[in-house]
């Protein structure tokens, strides 16, 4: 017949199954074939968790129940199975007893156990360095210098150090390696899978296992006396493998000096006052020389790198005692070694030198010069049609094939400024192509100059002096006789011209197309006038009668562009071009050029055409 219970072909006789030891009855129908974990019987079988935490030198257990123990009846000694075989005839009626709520958690460790005492909240073993402590010293403000390795994430249940290959270089800054996690191993060497399962790392974003969840005891289930038994075999077990971890303690390696200065080394660039460094460090050549030296302090730290990389990746820091850019030859610029002491404490090193001096050479010496030293800056025209230009064959003659680019460089007035720039033909900076082919920097590339005017359009009368005012004034009445005269009517008699101010007007805005300014002297002109009236006498006879009547109007001449020159008086005074007036007024019935008032001579600026000048008022009241 079959056992009910594993679907074992045994003799019908039987009363115990062969197979899985089950008590069996013939009027039973044997049970679907059903395959228990390792062959135990249903109720022999026991799962028996135990947790397995680090000895001293080992490890440390993340997980709870961190290895199941399973034993079969075929796994126990004769006696033993025969004992269980006699307590599976009778069962024990007694339900097990149940823990209390504030029973302990199993296998505390010991006080003082630090290797393996339960952690609150895991942390990885090596922390990464935040920032370097600059070390005591004379060199004042240090600048570190920075090319982090990072680990990156392996199939391994530990992080794996990222590998930069060989003969690592680095600018300045800090070359800190940040941190890494050794490899977890269980009670025998094993790696810890508990984390690998998941993909988690130490360092790398993901949940925990916690170490501070109560023991809830045992599942709620009757057991047994076979689960005891078992337990104590599971204990046996635990117990001899904990005796052998404490014999094979791992061996401590002797502590080796390391020398970190023959793998640094600087290369310097650029021109003297301004040059940069380079740093390098030979990392394939530090690994290979000390793969043999540097050795783990306890091999369960060990990752798949070797220690002397690790070493060089985790613990090698440091920092420069001078500022990248401002080099000149003969400076000295130190690396000053930082080594992590906690991370390194994982190492059998000892650090021999805490720093290197390099001494800075070969940079470019170049002679400075001032590419404006020997310009002539030329200024033409009158202001504000000033137009500007420079002649360079007064400057160093690395700077005679440049371009001097003005901005702006015409419609300028006195006072205005320029800038002059040193640029290539391509508007470029030259300062190269001169450190090049010359020898030579530039002390600057650009200068501001101010505009000066050998001579301005004036833009007020009060700049006229007054020498040349009064010589424009007494000039009027003789314009007037020479030009206006032969206009006036015969019998209107210029009795006094008078002088009673003048206007003044400029260009709002610099204008090519028009009068640029314009001085208009106002007279007063006396006249008589003249006629001849019929008159009747009392015996109604006409006769012919004269008689005169005094008048007057208003009468200006016109001066255009007045200049003044360098020292300030106006330019060829004496050949200003002039205007009168070409309107004509009646004054007692006769015809003469001028106005009837000043305010109507006023009106005239009011002409929208006249809107692009500013009107200066100086008639006397």
């Amino acid at each position: 017949m079959k056992c009910q219970f594993c679907g074992g072909e045994i003799p019908d006789t039987a009363l115990f199954c062969i197979h899985c030891g089950q008590k069996v009855t013939a009027s039973q129908p044997a049970a679907p074939k059903v395959q228990p974990a390792l062959d135990i019987p249903e109720e022999a079988s026991q799962t028996y968790t135990q947790n397995v935490y680090d000895t001293p030198d080992s490890f440390d257990s993340d997980d709870e129940g961190a290895e199941t123990t399973v034993l079969s009846a075929s796994d126990l000694p004769a006696g033993w199975r025969k004992s269980m075989e006699e307590a599976f005839a009778q069962k024990d009626a007694e339900p097990d007893p149940q823990p209390s709520d504030n029973q302990a958690a199993p296998f505390m460790a010991a006080a003082g156990a630090a290797d393996f005492q339960p952690k609150s909240e895991p942390a990885p073993a090596f922390q990464p360095k935040n920032e370097p402590a600059a070390p005591a010293s004379g060199f004042g403000q240090f600048q570190s210098f920075d090319a982090p390795k990072q680990p990156s994430v392996q199939d391994a249940p530990f992080a794996q150090p990222y590998n930069q290959g060989q003969g690592g270089s680095f600018q300045q800054g800090s070359f800190n390696q940040g941190g890494f996690q050794p490899g977890q191993t269980d009670a025998y060497g094993a790696k810890n899978q508990s984390f690998g399962a998941q993909n988690q790392t130490f360092g790398q974003t993901g949940s925990y296992p916690s170490y501070n969840e109560p023991y809830q005891g045992p599942a709620e289930k009757k057991k047994s006396k076979t689960g005891l038994w078992i337990g104590i075999a599971a204990g046996a077990v635990v117990l001899i493998a904990a005796v052998v971890l404490l014999i094979l303690q791992p061996w401590k390696p002797k502590m080796v000096d390391i020398d970190l200065n023959p793998y640094a080394s600087m290369e310097f660039s650029g021109k003297s006052g301004s040059g940069e460094f380079t740093f390098k460090f030979d990392e394939a050549r530090f690994v290979k020389d000390n793969e043999d030296k540097i050795q783990w302090m306890n091999k369960k730290n060990a990752t798949e790198n070797s220690a002397a990389q690790e070493f060089y990746n985790y613990c090698v820091d440091g920092h420069f005692s001078a500022e990248n850019g401002s080099l000149t030859n003969g400076d000295k610029i130190t690396v000053f070694w930082d080594i992590d002491q906690e991370t390194s404490s994982y190492f059998n090193v000892n650090i021999v030198s805490p720093s290197r001096d390099f001494t800075v050479s070969g940079l470019s010496e170049i002679e400075e010069k001032d590419p404006f030293e020997g310009l002539i800056v030329e200024f033409d025209g009158t202001s504000p049609y000033i137009y500007a230009s420079v002649d360079t064959s007064g400057v160093a003659e690395a700077f005679q094939y440049l371009q001097y680019k003005i901005e702006p460089s015409s419609d300028l007035a006195e006072g205005d400024e320029i800038t002059i720039t040193v640029m290539d033909w391509d508007d470029k900076d030259p300062t190269s192509q001169l450190e090049e082919y010359y020898k030579v920097t530039p002390t600057q590339l650009s200068k501001t100059y101010t505009v000066t005017a050998s001579s301005s359009y004036i833009t007020s009368a009060s700049q006229i002096p007054a020498e040349q005012m009064t010589a424009l004034q007494e000039k009027g009445p003789t314009i007037f006789n020479e030009e206006e005269a032969p206009y006036v009517p015969e019998n209107v008699k210029v009795d006094n011209i008078t002088y009673i101010g003048n206007v003044f007007v400029t260009l709002k805005e610099p204008d090519y197309y028009n009068t640029n300014n314009a001085l208009f002297a106002f007279y007063k002109v006396d006249v008589t006038i003249t006629t001849k009236e019929k008159e009747t006498d009392d015996s109604g006879n006409e006769t012919e009668v004269e008689k005169t009547t005094s008048a007057t109007y208003y009468w200006y001449v016109e001066y255009d562009e007045l200049i003044a020159g360098e020292d300030g008086n106006i330019v060829d005074l004496d050949a200003l071009s002039h205007y009168t007036p070409n309107y004509t007024i009646s004054v007692h019935d006769e015809s003469v050029y001028g106005f009837t008032s000043t305010d109507e001579f006023l009106s005239m600026f009011d002409l929208e055409e006249l809107a692009i000048y500013n009107v200066e008022n100086n008639l006397n009241p």
